[in-house]
């Protein structure tokens, strides 16, 4: 991976995922070699992401939740809550809560995730025609 392609990467990362504070990124002259970490909120909830492509692995870890959630090539979507319902939110647990927003956002990051022609439509909306184009994004 060159310089370039790391930048463009990490822009396209932070764009999906929101990212507000950008902790590193790192690549090598390896092929898909490249690993970032940064800190966003969703919905007023902290959170940290550190993604690793090297190996097609991307994690997410959220702040105060003790929710962990995964997605290998192999794996599919691992799901680890230890957290307890919050009874704010209906009886939800975390991972209720967080697990539309990983799935999309994996999904616009390049991994390759199940989902359906419809959820992928709707995930789309508020892209431009140019970064579904240059993200290679396929229904």
């Amino acid at each position: 991976m060159t310089e370039q392609e790391a930048e463009v990467w990490a822009a396209r990362i932070t764009r999906i995922w929101g990212v507000t504070n950008v902790r590193m990124y790192s690549y090598n002259d390896q092929p898909n070699s490249f690993r970032y970490e940064g800190r966003f909120e969703h919905e007023g909830f902290p959170a940290f992401l550190s993604l690793d492509n090297k190996g097609g692995t991307l994690c997410c870890r959220f702040g105060w939740s003790h929710l962990h959630l995964e997605v290998g090539p192999q794996s599919g979507i691992i799901v680890s809550d230890q957290t307890p319902p919050h009874s704010n939110a209906n009886g939800r647990t975390q991972s209720d809560y967080w697990l539309p927003t990983f799935r999309r956002n994996c999904w616009l990051s390049g991994v390759p995730i199940e989902a359906t022609a419809h959820e992928k439509a709707e995930w789309m909306r508020g892209y431009t025609r140019e970064e579904i184009e240059a993200w290679n994004l396929k229904m």
